[in-house]
């Protein structure tokens, strides 16, 4: 999912829209923490990896990695900022602590599936890794997301 809905439904709803097929909700539920933004900025730089390692000879896959990592919660964070702004509250902000920490987690796990961050056969288990890992952030959101499903 996205990480500005991800946001803009913790202080709007608190909860993703609803998809009309039983499927689809295991899809999104699958799905629902990978960061889109941050994991096509990182399929890009992993893409052009050797035009990038030329270009700037001091940084290495694994700095890309790290600023992915980085990216991720600070860009959930604003989006959620920004719907919150938009809401018109005058409550305090309710940090999406949960999210930011399952968006971040998601990422780290997912974008090692993407080559060359691990070798041939390093990267299905890190694929599977990350079918596991985003099992169990939907199975923890009722115990810490407080706006979650």
């Amino acid at each position: 999912m996205s990480l500005v809905s991800l946001g803009w439904n913790f202080v709007v709803s608190g909860r993703p829209a609803p998809l009309a097929a039983s499927s689809r909700d295991n899809f999104e539920e699958l799905t629902k923490y990978i960061p889109v933004e941050t994991i096509t900025l990182f399929v890009a730089a992993m893409a052009t990896w050797s035009s990038l390692a030329a270009a700037f000879p001091g940084i290495t896959k694994w700095h890309i990695y790290g600023l992915g990592a980085i990216l991720t919660p600070v860009i959930l964070w604003l989006s959620a900022f920004n719907a919150f702004r938009r809401s018109g509250s005058t409550e305090q902000f309710p940090l999406p602590w949960w999210r930011m920490t399952a968006a971040t987690v998601a990422f780290l796990v997912w974008s090692l599936s993407v080559p060359p961050m691990l070798d041939d056969w390093q990267r299905p288990v890190a694929g599977l890794g990350a079918l596991l890992i985003s099992t169990f952030l939907t199975l923890f959101d009722p115990i810490f997301d407080s706006k979650g499903p």
